[in-house]
């Protein structure tokens, strides 16, 4: 905590030199759950720091802003996805010829849920908070939140499948040709990893906002989000080579959900569910997530 303090207070030792001692409009921003408080003075449209707190009781009482922002949090938990594609209907081979037969294609008549089945405790969804912003609708009982976040998840499957993006060619409903494949080796490890930048927005109640110690919250809304990066990753079985793919495949870029989180002092749950499905055309998978949050609040 000592190196803590002394790096921050070295970082803002000079804005507290040269700021001016007048009544004006503050703003807070706070790192380490609430641990270290940086209190601005923003005057002319010019943000000084007004002075750093350091706060190492996190169960003390602490007077509450109207607007507050944090820095950082870190959500860990698993992923899985419910699936609602309609693999009879192509395993049949009736279905003409479309972006989706074409996607499912090598694949054959032999298609099913199992070819998707994960590994569910290997399958782990990562949420990197970068910035929480919450307003305060009534006395810090009710609140706006939002703010921005990356979000992780990484999907283990059990099988041998390739999510796979051919070059450009000439068709014109698929001009990618986005498909999947099975590999006839057998992989120890076989990853999708989807990584989305989001924006949330939720409606949080608190029962104590003064005392953490007994503040009981629920919080409840939705978020978008933007594909940023995917790729798969193959190991196979015997071998510590890596093989790396980064391509969008057949990936939705743009996704909506809804969200909750409930927490009491420092533990927090949360759950997130996808409304849209994870890929554009072919398969139908609603991603979820759910853990908690063990950095940040």
């Amino acid at each position: 905590m000592k190196t803590t303090q002394l790096i921050c207070s070295l970082l803002f030792i000079s804005q507290l030199v040269f700021g001016q001692d007048k009544k004006v409009k503050s703003d807070t921003t706070q790192f380490m759950d609430g641990r270290i408080t940086i209190i601005y003075n923003d005057q002319d449209s010019v943000k000084q720091a007004k002075r750093v707190e350091f706060n190492t009781n996190k169960s003390s009482q602490k007077k509450r802003q109207k607007f507050e922002k944090s820095i950082l949090h870190l959500d860990l938990g698993f992923a899985n996805y419910m699936d609602r594609t309609d693999y009879a209907s192509y395993a049949s081979g009736t279905k003409p010829l479309s972006r989706e037969t074409e996607f499912f294609k090598d694949l054959g008549t032999g298609i099913s849920d199992n070819d998707f089945a994960l590994k569910t405790g290997k399958s782990i969804n990562i949420n990197f908070g970068i910035v929480r912003l919450a307003w305060s609708l009534y006395k810090n009982h009710v609140n706006i939140v939002s703010g921005l976040s990356y979000d992780i998840n990484s999907y283990s499957y059990k099988r041998n499948i390739i999510w796979n993006e051919a070059p450009l060619s000439t068709n014109i409903s698929n001009p990618r040709q986005q498909f999947i494949s099975r590999d006839s080796v057998a992989f120890k490890k076989n990853k999708l990893v989807t990584n989305y930048i989001q924006i949330p927005l939720m409606l949080k109640f608190e029962t104590n906002p003064t005392k953490k110690k007994k503040n009981f919250t629920f919080a409840a809304g939705g978020y978008g989000g933007y594909l940023i990066r995917s790729h798969t990753k193959q190991i196979m079985k015997g071998d510590d080579d890596k093989n790396k793919n980064f391509e969008q495949f057949n990936l939705n870029k743009f996704q909506l959900g809804l969200q909750a989180e409930i927490s009491y002092r420092d533990f927090l749950l949360y759950y997130r569910q996808n409304l849209t499905s994870s890929t554009e055309f072919g398969l139908i998978q609603y991603p979820y997530s759910f853990g908690i949050r063990i950095l940040g609040s």
